[in-house]
């Protein structure tokens, strides 16, 4: 047989079955409790669309229990929303499936060396529960150096263990119009959500998704940095949460 006449076969790329990785466990900056940082490849969210999301938790407590008993805090933080005061997660839902996941063992651990091949060519959403100020910035900035876009939001940014790099990748929420233009005066992006009762100031944008169905997938915007405008979006979530959530800001 000539070798011409050798049929050159196809390399095959094997896809990864990995469903979520462990980036990275340690304590708790609030009170010292043990927590992870974990990132799931998939996401049915209509809202975020397909953006490998991120996850910290408290490791020894399931996290409706951890709000039920105050015991969110450990990665809430200051957030005024905290302990069914007004957040919006589920936390029954999502961030229970991811803790049970991890304790049965689903999700890989990764070195620091590894956490850039996690999302190449992919958009992180960082914080899909939980704050990023909780876990080291330099492990935001591993996990994003290959993606093509990322959101994050962190409302620690008045505690004084808070690491100012992180507004890098992440927005920082702010509880009112006033203190975002604060913080916009200091060169720091916010996301702030409002009631329809509440103006949006000229050098502020209102989320794409409620003004034209972007998903953040392909919006982007919540990035961080000092390019661009803060973000404003309007209160959602159910009625009652939505008390609470103006009650506490």
């Amino acid at each position: 047989m000539k070798l011409s006449q050798v049929k050159k076969k196809k390399p095959t790329v094997k896809k990864s079955t990995q469903t979520g990785f462990i980036l990275w466990e340690g304590l708790s900056q609030h009170d010292n409790k043990p927590i992870a940082a974990i990132a799931t490849m998939t996401s049915n969210n209509v809202k975020t669309g397909n953006m490998i999301q991120t996850w910290i938790i408290r490791t020894d407590i399931e996290p409706h229990e951890a709000v039920k008993n105050s015991q969110d805090g450990s990665v809430c933080g200051a957030c005024p929303f905290k302990s069914g005061a007004g957040c919006y997660v589920r936390t029954e839902q999502a961030p229970l499936a991811v803790y049970r996941a991890y304790h049965k063992g689903n999700y890989k651990r990764v070195s620091i060396a590894e956490i850039p091949l996690i999302a190449i060519n992919r958009t992180v959403r960082i914080g899909a529960y939980g704050d990023p100020a909780f876990v080291p910035t330099h492990i935001w900035k591993a996990l994003v150096s290959n993606a093509i876009g990322f959101t994050g939001y962190t409302h620690q940014h008045k505690q004084p263990w808070f690491d100012p790099n992180l507004t890098k990748y992440c927005m920082v929420s702010a509880d009112t119009i006033a203190e975002s233009e604060k913080l916009n005066a200091m060169g720091i992006r916010t996301f702030t959500a409002i009631s329809d009762k509440e103006s949006v100031p000229d050098n502020q944008l209102i989320c794409p998704n409620f003004t034209h169905g972007v998903i953040c997938n392909d919006c982007k915007l919540c990035d961080g940095g000092k390019n661009g405008k803060s973000i404003i979006a309007p209160i959602h979530g159910v009625k009652q949460k939505i008390v609470k959530f103006i009650a506490n800001r």
